[in-house]
């Protein structure tokens, strides 16, 4: 009997099966497999860069929304990192080098989950940490401070570092088509590892991060309106109420693009798992495998824009403030006076 393979939605075609008859599809997988990827590593790589040096600013290092920000920026580089080194290794022939490919891929596949599991963690959190300081903008000042803040940002991070250890022991490294194309083998002896570890993963990274997202952003929502109302005379879109609603007006944005861009791709990976669908697939013929193979790449780096965007959403909802940012950041580095 064939071991039970533990699709995890980028494994590649095997070269051997590469199709002649699908040209369309053909021409799609090839572009979504080693072309896509490098665009989108190169725009998300300088924008959480950038982010990064704008939310470490002297002015910015008190506000908890910039120092998660900081911790969101460096976790996505991390995770585009990741992206185009597995992209590279095995979509063009760069992984045949590598001695010991099972424990390199173990440990690739084990950083690659860890730090999507982290940023989503990252981004509920600082949903929270946003919602209270909305709802309670006085109990805030001493409940939501930076060292609290980096406490929370280290036990976020802290919980799947140590939970995907188990992916050391429990999967084994399949090499499908050529050397360098990898997957996950689930062991066939320990069934209950798969339920465990696709359970954790849909929990961690999809169902908890939407729910925590969704309720704190409608908190938001209801503060700011009623904020609003309760200042309707005394705000005048200056000074720290403005600085406060931009923030405010960004943390929904990123949190809109989360629910947008990710939310697809964990609803196929839960649909496409299920017994009574994967029945259904005819995985001996090519045309089967491609088509799959197409929609789930497409779906994953769909969900792969959210470690990208978060800079971009920065500028359009920060305000001038941070816009002013932007453009200090760049004389810096051209070296021209601010």
């Amino acid at each position: 009997m064939n071991p039970t393979f533990y699709e995890l939605g980028i494994t590649p075609l095997p070269t051997s099966a590469t199709p002649t008859s699908y040209p369309a599809l053909e021409i799609v997988y090839t572009i979504l497999t080693k072309w896509a990827p490098y665009p989108i590593f190169t725009i998300g790589f300088f924008g959480n860069t950038l982010s990064l040096l704008i939310t470490t600013k002297q002015e910015n290092r008190h506000i908890t929304t910039c120092v998660y920000m900081t911790a969101l920026a460096v976790i996505d580089n991390m995770f585009l990192a990741l992206w185009i080194l597995s992209s590279s290794l095995t979509y063009h022939g760069l992984g045949d080098s590598i001695q010991d490919r099972h424990t390199f891929h173990r440990t690739l596949w084990y950083l690659f989950y860890t730090t999507v599991q982290v940023s989503r963690l990252i981004l509920a959190a600082m949903t929270v940490d946003r919602a209270y300081a909305v709802m309670f903008p006085l109990a805030a000042r001493s409940i939501c401070t930076v060292s609290k803040t980096i406490k929370v940002i280290l036990f976020m991070t802290l919980i799947p570092t140590l939970v995907n250890i188990s992916m050391f022991f429990t999967f084994d490294v399949l090499f499908i088509g050529t050397p360098d194309e990898t997957g996950l083998l689930h062991f066939p002896q320990m069934p209950w590892v798969e339920v465990f570890f696709g359970t954790w993963t849909l929990l961690i990274a999809v169902v908890i991060p939407f729910i925590i997202i969704l309720i704190s952003n409608i908190i938001i929502i209801y503060g700011v309106r009623r904020a609003a109302t309760n200042r309707s005379k005394m705000a005048d879109g200056t000074g720290n109420n403005a600085k406060e609603n931009h923030l405010t007006k960004m943390l929904i944005l990123i949190s809109v693009a989360y629910v947008i861009l990710c939310l697809p791709y964990g609803i196929s990976e839960v649909v496409l798992k299920r017994p009574e669908v994967a029945a259904t697939y005819d995985l001996s013929s090519t045309y089967w495998r491609l088509r799959l193979l197409v929609v789930t790449f497409a779906l994953s780096q769909i969900s792969a824009l959210n470690h990208v965007v978060n800079f971009y959403l920065y500028i359009l909802g920060g305000g001038k403030h941070y816009r002013d940012d932007v453009k200090q950041v760049f004389k810096s580095c051209c070296g021209t006076k601010a």
